[in-house]
């Protein structure tokens, strides 16, 4: 009879050690997320026209909480492009938040890395919409450590990640420098833009730190709104130059359709002219080794 009741409970409460976990979680991530919620808020008050010491410390908050660089080897690289094709698609439409898409596919780059050795359970286009629906969830109440997670596989893919909602994505680093220098112009903003969600089809962009491909993004979008004059690039943390000639040659070549040709949603996203048709600016095949010393 004990037997049948405990059966029972698990039918009824079929994520009871998950839950479990997640309150064992609670604790030593309540001090990151009051963090990052004091610094949403401070990047949301007021406009800034340069760079001042509460920006630079807001930034440098995101710098210190970043991923280190993941090995995503657990899913195919031109399944995951086409599956991130489909999410990005779904920005387009104003669906889904853009947001939401960089953090569901951290989550899903997290999930896949070499860095875990647990088993992955799910395919990846399980992690993928569990994800999304993770990262929707976590948008619409930043406050919810565990994502507003429901199911069994979204349970599985935070307990699998250690429940790390916290760290920041690529997209919140480049919107804080952006939103923490002077005012740019639209094409160059938009320029920004383009490579940052450009960068999440590529899974070798996930192999560095935000900072890096931060830094990356930042000089291929001046190379192209600059007409290809040497980047200066002016940022408030240090990156690696090799790294950053290794990340900007990705950016490069994804611009060009040497890598990735037929994933075609970022490239419509930034098409139009509202977005300043940044998507179909010329480039050219090469970028000199002197732009990089």
């Amino acid at each position: 009879m004990q037997g049948e009741n405990d059966d029972k409970q698990q039918q009824i409460h079929p994520h009871a050690g998950l839950e479990d976990q997640v309150q064992d979680k609670m604790s030593g991530l309540e001090d990151l997320r009051c963090e990052e919620q004091d610094l949403q808020t401070s990047l949301r008050e007021g406009e800034q026209v340069e760079i001042d010491g509460d920006y630079l410390n807001n930034i440098q908050i995101y710098i210190r909480k970043q991923l280190p660089p993941l090995s995503v080897t657990g899913v195919d690289a031109n399944v995951r492009a086409q599956i991130i094709d489909e999410m990005i698609r779904s920005t387009i439409s104003g669906f889904v938040p853009p947001l939401a898409v960089h953090l569901a596919v951290q989550l899903l780059d997290q999930y896949f890395a070499s860095n875990s050795q647990a088993v992955k359970a799910l395919n990846p286009h399980t992690v993928a919409s569990s994800a999304l629906s993770i990262a929707m969830k976590r948008g619409l109440n930043p406050t919810d450590l565990v994502g507003g997670a429901q199911n069994r596989n979204e349970f599985e893919i935070l307990n699998h990640i250690g429940y790390g909602l916290n760290a920041p994505t690529r997209k919140m680093l480049v919107d804080a420098v952006i939103d923490s220098t002077e005012p740019h112009p639209l094409t160059l903003v938009c320029l920004w833009n383009y490579f940052t969600d450009l960068s999440l089809l590529e899974k070798d962009c996930s192999n560095f730190k935000i900072s890096d491909l931060t830094a990356a993004i930042i000089f291929i979008g001046l190379f192209l709104f600059q007409s290809y004059q040497s980047p200066q690039l002016e940022l408030p943390w240090e990156w690696d130059t090799q790294r950053l000639r290794e990340a900007v040659t990705i950016l490069h070549q994804l611009h060009l359709g040497s890598r990735l040709p037929t994933c075609r949603s970022v490239k419509t996203k930034f098409s139009p002219s509202s977005r300043c048709s940044v998507a179909t600016l010329t480039c050219p095949l090469v970028i000199p080794d002197s732009y990089f010393c």
